[in-house]
């Protein structure tokens, strides 16, 4: 045989052999793919999908903003019989005052609950909360703040008690340092605060923040806490033990900004932020005290992820996490449990797409809802896909 066909050979071989041999897991991811859930999912053109929730039979709940009429009106729609309807009318407590921010989540009987802030006549924000009773809105009690306010998150336990957390203006103006409160509807009858503000350093201003709750209906919340002097920001997380907040890590203080909390269905915490140059960072609880780091999220063109759009949810025991670069593509992928990071379906995931928001449901089925915006203008809106 010809020495230059030996080596053809010997490359061939040598290049099989160092290709990755997918285990079970990444047979099965290769087998699915993201499918497009309808049509456009919004019935204006200046609307914006807030967040994503799904209801007990698995069919995804969108919380969105509309601005018609000179402001900002939420709605929520849910897929039914093959569409997008609309639960009930506008959320708004004044539908001539600005909404904006809503939170969505879903208790254990499917009913949607949704916290926002809404603006009054004076152009003081205030956070409110309804629940849909299958009929109409509900609202639940008066509202949860003080001070001007911002940026609600919500969840709900195991008892069906929403549990919101926002920040609030120290002085009642939104250019100073904010604090971070969480209320939980109890008896179905009122908000009670858990303990005081969560900011470690009062005079710091806290935001960017998510609320989540463990198997045991302890609310854990991470955040990003501001040193207004210095103009530095770490990020911290606390868990509710039933008479106070205690902080998750001996001294838990990464550099870094916009953290949150993803709990699997088995209790594992993750927490994902992002460190400079939008670094993607992602850490896991080891139960005794330590956050551990995983494996970069890399790409095929860099050894991290860096962006400021991203999100991700719990998925099979591990973490899910999308991101992407605003009008391109978005990439998606997961964790394997062990030692790397598996693509989910096909890369990239989608193309020219913005706002996306990843949800999964109780019954598995990862779900993006995200805004497409091509260059044909009438293809341009809100849609959802999901990743079967």
């Amino acid at each position: 045989m010809k020495p230059i066909y030996v080596a053809f050979l010997v490359v061939l071989l040598v290049s099989a052999c160092s290709r990755q041999i997918p285990d079970s897991a990444d047979i099965e991811t290769l087998a699915a793919s993201w499918t497009n859930l309808g049509g456009k999912v919004n019935t204006v053109a200046d609307e914006i999908i807030s967040a994503l929730a799904f209801n007990t039979s698995g069919d995804p709940i969108v919380v969105t903003r509309q601005y018609t009429n000179s402001n900002y009106k939420v709605y929520v729609k849910q897929w039914t019989n093959g569409k997008w309807k609309v639960l009930g009318s506008v959320i708004n407590l004044n539908a001539d005052q600005t909404a904006s921010e809503p939170a969505l989540a879903v208790d254990k009987v499917g009913r949607p609950i949704v916290a926002w802030a809404e603006s009054n006549a004076q152009g003081l924000n205030h956070i409110y909360v309804k629940r849909w009773n299958g009929q109409s809105w509900v609202r639940l009690g008066g509202r949860l703040n003080v001070r001007f306010s911002i940026r609600p998150s919500i969840a709900v336990d195991n008892q069906n008690r929403p549990v919101v957390a926002w920040t609030e203006d120290s002085k009642n103006l939104p250019v100073d340092n904010w604090n971070l409160y969480v209320k939980r509807w109890e008896n179905d009858s009122s908000w009670v605060q858990l303990g005081g503000y969560l900011d470690v350093v009062e005079r710091d201003s806290s935001g960017n923040f998510s609320i989540s709750i463990d198997g045991f209906d302890r609310p854990i919340v991470a955040w990003q806490e501001m040193d207004l002097f210095w103009g530095s920001s770490k990020v911290y997380a606390k868990r509710w033990n039933g008479t106070k907040w205690t902080i998750l890590g001996a001294s838990l203080g990464f550099s870094g900004s916009n953290p949150s909390i993803v709990i699997t269905s088995t209790g594992k915490l993750f927490m994902v932020f992002k460190q400079e140059l939008n670094k993607l960072i992602v850490n896991r609880w080891d139960g005794n005290g330590v956050w551990t780091s995983l494996p970069p999220v890399s790409t095929p063109v860099t050894p991290y992820v860096s962006t400021s759009r991203y999100s991700f949810a719990p998925y099979k025991d591990t973490i899910m996490i999308v991101w992407g670069i605003d009008g391109l593509e978005a990439y998606g992928k997961r964790w394997n449990g062990v030692d790397r990071w598996l693509n989910v379906g096909s890369q990239p995931i989608l193309t020219e797409s913005r706002n996306l928001i990843l949800s999964v449901s109780s019954l598995g089925v990862p779900t993006i809802a995200y805004r497409y915006e091509p260059s044909d203008l009438s293809q341009r809106g809100n849609y959802v896909v999901q990743y079967r």
